[in-house]
């Protein structure tokens, strides 16, 4: 080529070249026939060859790959339940031989796909492919799907030993049914708790199954053997998981959780009978009264708190009517027999109470009153003798008035909406009515402040009317000091 483009371009014109110039021509036509499509030729037949010694992804050329492949997939996964891990590793060699397939087939088609002489190996690495996707992804399908039915705790799942192990230790169960031996109540607690673990289990490994395999063929009897169960499951414990839930609830004590210290028919019958006897009403120990109001108090309360708990856990259920009825009817009988005996009975507690108790009054009500009234009625001492004792008398009874408002405020506050505070509310009115601050006081506390005058003169500021009032005999003693 190089001396012919030199002799070209020197006498590529000249008549006596021509001959030469074709002989040229007729070799590189030649060379071009044989040598160039016989290199392209063996290209593609070096690149078939190519090992990885050779810088190939196969490691011992196309042939042997596809002879080893090939055959492997047309005998298809071993599928011997004896041992199930010979799928997978049969699986994980298919899948590591197309990806090197693969990898070695998108270099070749790149470098030699329009060539006539690659065409025929194109269609086997095709071939091949197409086979891998026939057999190999719908058996891996099948394979993962048995995988996850029989994959144990140890390997990821939720199940111990195994869908199989699970449903063949559940069934049974369900079949056979709750004991239900009165000598053992304990066994049927026992029962519930265990089938339902089973249940729960069962729910979440199918729910993780049916996400990754739910529109799978190879997927659907498994689906419908679990529901079967789950469907058993349903007819066998609901119907008595919820009445025994229900009795494990009453019966439950403090030492188990509840809030009632013995369980509930310990408690009810005991608030019954307290109930149904009724407030002692022993005028000679009044704190009994007390006593037996606080206990009902607190029983109620607790009652209350155990029945509300109750109720946010079984007030949909049928079953459950009854101990809620039971307790409501205590309830009431509480509203009835307490209520009525506990305002009567705070009210008489607050007129009770004494300063060591928390109130204003020194020694209570009555004893306030007795000594306000006494006071009252008895009047200013008067004694022109001792004029102090007048003021220590103003002092005392403005005093005692002051506790007593006090006192009544707060009391009406707590009790004035019950007709039975009207009688305390009107008796201490009563006394407020009697308690008048005498007009004389204030000339008590003026009066020494003036000049002296002899008896029976008086400052011209004092008005006639003043005097006239004076002139009444309970007044007359202060005319006669001042």
């Amino acid at each position: 080529v190089e001396w012919y483009e030199g002799f070209k371009s020197n006498f590529g014109e000249s008549k006596h070249a021509q001959e030469t110039i074709a002989l040229c021509e007729g070799a590189l036509d030649k060379f071009q026939e044989v040598v160039v499509a016989g290199r392209e030729k063996l290209l593609v037949q070096n690149a078939i060859n190519g090992k990885k010694a050779d810088g190939s992804v196969l490691e011992y050329g196309l042939k042997y790959h596809l002879d080893r492949m090939v055959p492997a997939l047309e005998k298809g996964i071993p599928g011997d339940p004896r041992f199930p891990e010979r799928d997978n590793e049969w699986i994980a060699a298919r899948e590591k031989e197309q990806k090197l397939l693969v990898e070695w087939y998108e270099g070749f088609k790149s470098n030699f796909g329009e060539s006539k002489h690659a065409q025929e190996t194109i269609a086997l690495c095709e071939g091949a492919l197409d086979k891998f996707q026939e057999v190999v992804v719908a058996g891996r399908e099948k394979l993962l799907v048995q995988n996850a039915i029989n994959g144990k705790k140890a390997d990821g799942s939720v199940l111990e030993y195994g869908l199989k192990y699970h449903l063949d230790r559940m069934n049974p169960a369900l079949d056979k049914g709750i004991p239900g031996d009165p000598r053992f109540p304990e066994k049927d607690n026992e029962w519930i708790d265990a089938r339902v673990k089973e249940q729960q289990l069962l729910v979440e490994w199918l729910e993780d199954f049916k996400s990754k395999f739910g529109s799978s063929d190879h997927a659907r009897q498994t689906i419908e053997d679990c529901e079967a169960v789950l469907d058993k499951y349903k007819v066998k414990v609901e119907k008595v998981r919820v009445p025994l839930a229900i009795q494990n609830a009453r019966n439950a004590k403090k030492a188990g959780g509840s809030v009632l210290e013995y369980g509930l028919k310990y408690h009810t019958d005991k608030m019954n009978t307290a109930l149904d006897k009724g407030i002692p009403g022993d005028p000679r120990f009044p704190e009994k009264d007390n006593e037996w109001i606080q206990a009902r108090v607190a029983e109620q309360k607790l009652l209350v708190e155990w029945l509300e708990d109750f109720k946010s856990k079984f007030a949909q259920y049928d079953e459950a009517l009854e101990t809620i009825t039971e307790c409501q009817a205590i309830l009431d009988k509480y509203k009835d027999k307490v209520e009525s005996a506990k305002i009567p009975l705070d009210i008489q507690n607050a007129r009770n109470a004494k300063k060591a108790g928390g109130s204003v009054l020194e020694y209570g009500l009555k004893y306030h009153l007795d000594r306000m009234n006494s006071a009252l009625d008895k009047g200013i001492p008067g004694d022109p003798r001792f004029p102090e004792r007048d003021n220590e008398w103003i002092t005392e009874r403005e005093k005692e008035q002051k506790l007593l408002v006090e006192w009544l405020e707060d009391f009406k506050s707590k009790f004035e909406q019950y007709p039975q505070a009207s009688a305390t509310i009107e008796e201490c009115q009563a006394v407020f009515d009697k308690y008048q601050v005498p007009e004389e006081r204030s000339l008590l506390f003026r009066m020494p402040s003036m000049p002296r005058r002899p008896k029976g003169q008086f400052w011209s500021t004092v008005s006639s009317t003043t005097l006239t009032e004076w002139s009444q005999p309970s007044r007359r003693v202060f005319l006669e000091i001042h």
